[in-house]
């Protein structure tokens, strides 16, 4: 009991043990931190990479690709994250990029398919 009335004693008990147990949550934390932004990067750019592939219309005549972002908000969220290289615009809910740029960039050959070709741009 004596020991407790003592305020000195009982904060330098509460420091030092917050302290420690900090210093534990942190050495554990930096052992994983590494391998999960690893994997949040590999899951952003596979996703980012399938999606582009998948809802992208090209145009090899102005060198462009276009990407409808379903709506002109998210195509406004994503213009904000594109680097300058891809010469991004947006138009209405489509973002329409350079060709050669986006190839490099997202790390995908675009291509049209053979029925694209029958189609009028």
């Amino acid at each position: 009991m004596e020991v407790m009335r003592s305020s000195s004693v009982v904060r330098t008990v509460q420091r030092e043990v917050g302290t420690a147990f900090y210093r534990e949550y942190l050495r554990r934390m930096l052992e994983i931190v590494s391998d999960l932004l690893v994997e949040m990067k590999s899951d952003e750019s596979e996703s980012a990479s399938a999606s582009m592939a998948e809802s992208s219309d090209i145009s090899e005549r102005n060198h462009e690709i276009r990407y409808n972002a379903g709506a002109t908000w998210e195509a406004d969220r994503i213009l904000k994250e594109l680097p300058e290289t891809l010469e991004a615009h947006k138009s209405r809910e489509w973002l329409v990029m350079n060709l050669d740029e986006a190839k490099t960039f997202f790390d995908i050959p675009f291509k049209k398919s053979w029925m694209d070709r029958f189609q009028k741009k």
